[in-house]
């Protein structure tokens, strides 16, 4: 019974980053653009941008694909 026990909280342990990954790549979170690309409002950073403008992603005229979303640059409006 202990064997079993520890198979399965092994298999378990084994699997699990497997999981974390694929759901990453499911809900859409993108990794791995360089700084300035975005491909949504959330992905350009805050700090750059002064008090009354918010950050923006702009998509880019060309259709440039990464992991299936346009590809923008970061400005501040």
């Amino acid at each position: 019974m202990t064997k079993i026990i520890k198979f399965v909280y092994f298999m378990t342990i084994f699997i699990s980053p497997f999981v974390v990954a694929s759901l990453h790549e499911i809900s859409g979170y993108v990794l791995g653009l360089p700084a300035g690309y975005c491909t949504s409002n959330h992905h350009c950073p805050v700090y750059n941008c002064t008090h009354p403008k918010q950050p923006w992603c702009k998509l880019v005229r060309l259709q440039l694909l990464f992991h299936g979303s346009l590809i923008g640059l970061c400005d501040c409006i």
